[in-house]
């Protein structure tokens, strides 16, 4: 029998290190990236934590500045009002805890595809929310998008690129690249 839970204990992740300190914060970590990134990599070492909660592309940031906006439409005005910000933070946070109860962690993590402008409404709902931008080099993304959409980009988050220079994958997948990594690099000033 000892001999079986000190095997168990070799297979523990930590067995031997001490255990990570809890984190001071229950607010999300958005892993902010784009298709063809390999942000499932960094996802799936992030998930073997137990301190974490991951989930990839739900949705909940696009949902988040979806319902900012009916709320702004609601209330005639620009700013998001406290209740405004309070009921998007309870609606997200209601899905986020449903998530960590179940598998006990302490904390969620999200991988999104969306744009600067959903990461920066959620931002404005969950001020502490810490962001990792994760970029590939561009020669590598270009040459995965396009042999992953060898007859086009339609259908494809490429799409709205295209119309500047039709039939150029090429130059669409440049400009896709180039908005997400600005929108990025926006977001980190803020």
């Amino acid at each position: 029998m000892v001999m079986a839970e000190s095997a168990a204990a070799l297979g523990n992740p930590g067995y031997g290190w001490p255990r990570p300190p809890a984190p001071t914060t229950s607010e999300p970590i958005i892993i902010l990236t784009f298709s063809h990134s390999g942000a499932e990599i960094l996802t799936e070492a992030l998930a073997r934590s137990s301190l974490l909660v991951c989930t990839a592309r739900t949705g909940v940031l696009p949902l988040c500045e979806a319902v900012a906006s009916t709320w702004q439409r609601v209330e005639r005005r620009q700013n998001l009002s406290a209740l405004a910000i309070a009921s998007i933070r309870s609606l997200v946070t209601s899905m986020a805890i449903a998530r960590t109860l179940e598998s006990g962690a302490l904390r969620w993590c999200e991988t999104a595809t969306s744009g600067a402008g959903s990461a920066a409404t959620f931002l404005k709902i969950f001020p502490k929310t810490k962001f990792i931008c994760f970029h590939r080099r561009a020669d590598e993304v270009i040459e995965e998008a396009i042999a992953n959409n060898p007859w086009g980009f339609g259908k494809t988050e490429f799409w709205p690129y295209s119309s500047a220079e039709p039939g150029n994958s090429l130059l669409d997948r440049r400009r896709s690249r180039q908005s997400g990594v600005t929108g990025s690099l926006a977001l980190r000033g803020k």
